[in-house]
């Protein structure tokens, strides 16, 4: 069994979730866990004051752009292409994290490629729900359009 691994990546306006290994019961704690930390930090980034007060300037503008990326006005994707399995707690914990997401004003989208991994998010009807995709690249351009 590979070890389990969470890694964030930044692209453009998009924080992807790279996770690596079996997604289970024990394993989605920890997802879920890593995100919420992740997520806290992001809106402590984003509330704290900026160097220089709001004057109405082009750089004003972008570091008020930047602000509303870190609140949620951006992407997410769950990188899903590095699990080989998934149960249900691993699903749930999955599903609970892209609705976070998307009400929190995120777009959103899983990348996955593992036959299991896609049989499973098909057999519940995911798709329907949130655009999968067949890798990060892929999932990320889709949210540029």
């Amino acid at each position: 069994m590979d070890a389990f691994t969470i890694t964030d990546r930044h692209l453009k306006d998009v924080w992807a979730v790279q996770v690596h290994g079996e997604v289970d019961a024990f394993s989605a704690t920890q997802l879920r866990e890593h995100v919420r930390a992740a997520r806290a930090e992001r809106v402590h980034r984003s509330a704290a004051p900026s160097a220089a007060p709001s004057d109405g300037t082009e750089e004003s503008a972008d570091r008020s752009a930047d602000r509303s990326v870190d609140e949620g006005a951006g992407g997410f994707v769950l990188d899903l292409t590095g699990v080989p399995f998934m149960d249900s707690a691993g699903l749930g914990a999955c599903l609970g994290l892209l609705k976070r997401a998307r009400a929190e004003g995120d777009q959103v989208a899983i990348a996955a490629s593992a036959s299991v991994v896609l049989r499973l998010l098909d057999l519940t009807h995911v798709p329907q729900v949130y655009p999968v995709h067949a890798s990060l690249e892929e999932a990320v351009a889709s949210m540029e359009g």
